[in-house]
């Protein structure tokens, strides 16, 4: 039976110009290229910070010279190659640092020469956890743009890997990764560097799935939610497995004797007026862990221990209509008011809110720093056998540099004092939370969470450039489909201009781990299984060409089965690694492919021994 073909003329270097459709009896079979592997063995070690705290085997000295996801040419010819975010996950690579390395081969070796470190702008070393780069090109201004998973997006660097602008990104493609969908634990990995604060305490509405905990954890983080009142709730995150609760109503969660960290929100908010002594004491005589209470600066250099920037109705009354402000209010201002008025929050049997005031007690005014701790220790005197609670003291902001005032106005009362090494600094302003004496815990109010519509390890593992123009193409299929997208961006005005093509990929193959064009209008493509060292395994060198109209269907046809390769001596060779993820054409018509090796994880070529896979490169003369 004849069958339609396309069959196509080639230059004598073996790249595609023309192609037409004809009738074969029987598809020819592909010609068997010649090959030559070279190996970077074992995996090399750069002197920097200590890296793979998180995989088994780790962690090392330095830097772990692996992960080739994607190649270029540099402005000499030369090879260049970008390493992956480390060790896979957003989860195990935040000590690892993406950087580019120049490659040579020679007498079977890869040799491998630092170029630069990917970093933001500001001169900080980009890590694993914060970006995942799998394609790399140059363009003509030289400067670097890599294609990147975590967003998906592109990222433009200069000559020496620092950042240039923000990420490009479309708004339909949202990785599982995202900055947006893992808001929480990015926030925390820059602060954790930045400062070393290792306690987060998101708004419980945060977390939505125990997931969110576990990846924190994963981390080395201690998750505290606020503010938690509603005893399902409360079950449900101690099933999460957070590490502590902060709640208006310490009795309800006290009685679920989850063995957690419980403070007492404000002292016991839903039981007693709020960061009033009877508040504190109600507290104490349940047994919570922590006090959590707000400092606010008054007039007269102190700082008051209350929430809100004023003192007014309905939780306060006083001798002035309308209420105070602390900023402009002297300590003895304040001693002329009583805050007994709030609606207390409590729950019915049935679970439903209901509003409680609280009885006339004596002590309601609220107290400064220091009559707090003065009260506290009066309270441990009176009760002996009672276990000195810790504190977590938020400082409130409502000018620019108010957290910095109320942080040296804690330390100096709290100096010298056994409170000191039982209290923690909490604050939205993350300007507060520099090293120092105290432990350091960041608030987080709630954000919207987008529904990801990318996999993980499927956004821009390809990228590829033909003139001004970059095309940027999934690794993956996204749900439902069959073919891969590819979108182009213009480097003139650095937007994308809209789907370019679709890749149909093969019935045996999962994805596409590169691409390079050849002409304006085709290129080649590394297909692939999911298989790794298993000699019936699909890893196929495909060539393209373009639609005739943008968003159509590329035409293809197969160039070289990567599993059956010829060598210079007349043997036979093999490249059956699950990710081959390099390709781009040396000046001498030769390609370059190269497998992420995946250390310390990669087998193929010791499926028993344990031992790590080397990176290998692979050089391709196309007959």
């Amino acid at each position: 039976m004849n069958s339609t073909m396309r069959a196509c003329n080639f230059v004598a270097a073996g790249w595609l110009v023309a192609c037409a459709n004809v009738e074969h009896p029987v598809p020819p079979a592909p010609r068997v290229p010649r090959a030559e592997v070279f190996v970077l063995s074992p995996t090399p070690f750069d002197v920097g910070a200590p890296s793979g705290k998180a995989v088994p085997d780790g962690p090392w000295a330095g830097q772990p010279v692996q992960g080739f996801s994607g190649l270029t040419l540099d402005a000499d010819g030369g090879l260049l190659g970008v390493t992956d975010n480390g060790y896979g996950t957003l989860d195990n690579s935040d000590d690892f640092s993406p950087r580019v390395y120049a490659l040579a081969a020679r007498d079977g070796a890869l040799l491998t020469t630092l170029r630069f470190a990917l970093h933001n702008p500001r001169g900080r070393p980009l890590t694993g956890a914060e970006i995942d780069p799998e394609s790399l090109v140059r363009a003509p201004d030289g400067t670097f743009w890599v294609g990147e998973e975590f967003g998906p997006s592109l990222l433009h660097f200069d000559a020496q890997g620092v950042l240039l602008e923000a990420p490009y990104r479309l708004e339909e493609l949202t990785s599982v990764d995202a900055p947006e969908v893992t808001w929480l634990v990015r926030s925390m990995l820059r602060l954790r560097a930045e400062t070393g604060t290792s306690i987060v305490s998101p708004a419980h509405t945060a977390l939505t799935s125990k997931g969110v905990v576990e990846q924190l954890h994963r981390h080395g983080f201690r998750v505290v939610p606020w503010t938690v009142n509603d005893p399902e709730r409360m079950r449900e995150l101690v099933a999460w497995g957070v590490d502590g609760l902060i709640t208006d109503r310490p009795d309800l969660a006290l009685a679920l004797d989850a063995g957690i960290e419980i403070q007492g929100h404000r002292g016991a908010r839903g039981l007693r007026p709020e960061s009033t002594l009877p508040a504190f004491e109600r507290a104490l005589e349940l047994g919570v862990t922590t006090l959590e209470f707000d400092l606010t600066r008054i007039a007269d250099g102190g700082a008051l221990v209350w929430h809100d920037a004023r003192l007014e109705a309905p939780k306060c009354r006083g001798p002035v209509d309308g209420g105070i402000t602390l900023e402009t209010a002297t300590r003895a201002e304040l001693l002329r008011w009583t805050c007994d008025g709030q609606q207390l929050v409590s729950l019915s049997p049935k679970g439903e809110r209901v509003g409680v005031r609280g009885k006339p007690r004596p002590n309601y005014t609220p107290v400064t720093l220091p009559e707090l701790l003065a009260f506290l220790d009066g309270y441990l005197r009176a009760h002996p056998t009672a276990t000195p609670p810790h504190l977590n003291i938020e400082t409130k902001s409502v000018h620019p540099g108010d957290v910095l005032v109320l942080r040296e106005h804690l330390l100096a009362t709290l100096k010298g004092t056994p409170w000191e090494a039982r209290s923690t600094l909490q604050s939205f302003d993350f300007d507060s939370l520099t090293p120092g004496p105290l432990k350091t815990v960041a608030l987080f109010e709630n954000q919207p969470t987008p529904t990801p519509t990318v996999a993980r390890s499927s956004g821009f593992e390809n990228l590829a450039i033909t003139g001004t123009t970059l095309y940027a193409m999934l690794e993956k299929p996204l749900a439902g489909e069959r073919d891969l997208r590819a979108w182009s961006f213009d480097l003139t005005t650095k937007r994308f201009t809209g789907l370019a093509f679709r890749f149909p990929l093969d019935a045996r193959a999962v994805a596409v781990g590169d691409m390079t064009f050849t002409s304006p209008t085709s290129g080649l493509a590394l297909e692939r299984d999911d298989l790794d060292g298993n000699p019936s395994a699909y890893k196929r060198l495909i060539g393209f060409e373009l639609p005739a109209q943008p968003g159509g269907l590329v035409t293809r046809h197969e160039v070289a089965d990567l599993m059956h390769l010829t060598t210079r001596d007349g043997g036979t060779t093999s490249f059956p690694f699950w990710t081959i993820e390099g390709l781009t054409r040396l000046p001498d018509g030769r390609l370059a492919i190269i497998a992420d090796n995946n250390f310390p994880f990669g087998r193929a070529r010791h499926p028993d021994s344990g031992v790590p896979d080397e990176t290998e490169l692979l050089l391709l003369e196309l007959p």
